[in-house]
């Protein structure tokens, strides 16, 4: 039994081919369906009330709901100022007994601080560029990036990751330390892309860390840091200390 004969199919115009409608004719009728003409504007959409679409408004204390919305979600907050940042990090590495820390920081001034703290709180810092793929982060007690933004809405970190900042970085070691400057703080994901099309920065991946690693099996038991950290600290640099 011969195989069926394979269809040809014009772009665009398959249906136009099976009625023996030219192409024009076709998107005529279309458009009469609609109710306009060929090659009239397309009317925009009506405005949208942003209260109704929206759950964090650029009048909020973004700061704050950020702050609220990341612990609900599981992750730990310390504020800070900007000179007081590599004490806070010495503090936290000491408390959580890091003895080596990977640093994924694209920022070159703050990367040397974080790399300094790191020191000074005796955690060695690996060379993750040394090893191939992600096998360096492997060996870590913990992960130290920045973010590209943060999220009000739901304490969400967003992190873009390639050449100079690894994603091993916030997906393997069992604690990801995560720095994130106010003014990288976003109301909601409608802002994010507003500001992402207008980025020339170019990642191989974009994370999107809302809390945690959790996993649950079949029995529907909830089991935190099995595929990746097992806690998250931010490190919430602003103006004024709470």
């Amino acid at each position: 039994m011969n195989p069926p004969a394979r269809r040809r199919v014009e772009h665009g115009a398959s249906d136009c081919a099976s009625t023996g409608m030219s192409r024009e004719a076709f998107l005529t009728r279309i458009s009469d369906a609609l109710g306009r003409r060929r090659g009239e504007p397309i009317t925009p959409p009506p405005a949208i009330d942003e209260s109704l679409v929206r759950l964090c408004g650029h009048d909020e204390d973004i700061v704050g709901r950020f702050a609220d919305e990341a612990r609900a979600a599981g992750m730990s907050v310390h504020r800070t100022t900007r000179d007081h940042l590599a004490q806070c990090l010495r503090g936290l590495l000491a408390e959580a007994h890091c003895r080596s820390v990977a640093v994924s920081v694209l920022d070159p001034a703050l990367s040397s601080v974080v790399s300094a703290a790191a020191n000074e709180a005796n955690s060695n810092v690996i060379d993750w560029h040394s090893a191939p793929g992600l096998d360096a982060h492997f060996d870590v007690d913990a992960g130290i990036t920045d973010v590209d933004a943060a999220l009000a809405e739901t304490g969400t970190l967003i992190v873009s990751s390639g050449a100079t900042r690894s994603r091993g970085g916030l997906l393997v070691p069992p604690i990801h330390i995560a720095i994130v400057h106010d003014h990288n703080i976003l109301p909601d994901m409608v802002d994010f892309r507003q500001r992402e099309r207008c980025s020339t920065c170019e990642s191989a991946a974009t994370t999107f860390v809302t809390g945690p690693s959790k996993t649950a099996d079949i029995e529907g038991i909830l089991v935190t840091g099995v595929h990746g950290p097992r806690e998250v600290h931010i490190l919430l640099v602003t103006a004024d200390t709470e």
